[in-house]
């Protein structure tokens, strides 16, 4: 789901959530 992931994920893989960012945003 979206909200997979929790904040400590996000701030652990910050590069990894903004290339998922970037893929969602094409």
């Amino acid at each position: 789901g979206k909200n997979a992931y929790t904040k400590a994920e996000v701030s652990r893989h910050n590069t990894r959530t903004d290339c998922w960012i970037i893929i969602k945003d094409k």
